[in-house]
């Protein structure tokens, strides 16, 4: 068993990068790091800021802004909202908000995925 990660392309408004991108349903929503999401989309400002309490219960890790962009994931294009960090491990986190929305199934024994395709359908009702 092991941690997913995948290279994944993420869009913005400014452009796009490919990008290793960390699978984590212990993180509440997606993370992106700074320098980033400087190069390829719009930071927003939050209206408050937001605090992220790490796994060792300790250290916070706080945001004001946030970028939109999408993933290219399994041939499917998906929307997300990512708070932007000064200092993060990984270039992009897939936090459990995203993966519940869209259905992404994690499968840690072959370390890969699988996502809903009908989720990522824009529907108008």
């Amino acid at each position: 068993m092991g941690v997913i990660k995948k290279e994944l392309k993420l869009i913005g408004g400014k452009g796009e990068k490919k990008v290793n991108v960390l699978f984590d349903t212990g993180a509440s929503f997606s993370l992106i790091r700074r320098s980033i999401a400087e190069e390829i989309a719009s930071i927003s400002p939050l209206g408050r800021r937001l605090r992220f309490l790490l796994g060792d219960g300790k250290k916070v890790l706080v945001s004001r802004e946030a970028v939109s962009i999408q993933i290219e994931m399994k041939r499917c294009l998906v929307t997300d909202h990512a708070i932007v960090m000064d200092s993060l491990a990984e270039d992009f986190i897939l936090g459990a908000s995203s993966m519940q929305f869209y259905q992404i199934k994690l499968d840690p024994e072959k370390e890969d995925f699988t996502i809903d395709r009908e989720r990522t359908k824009l529907q108008l009702v």
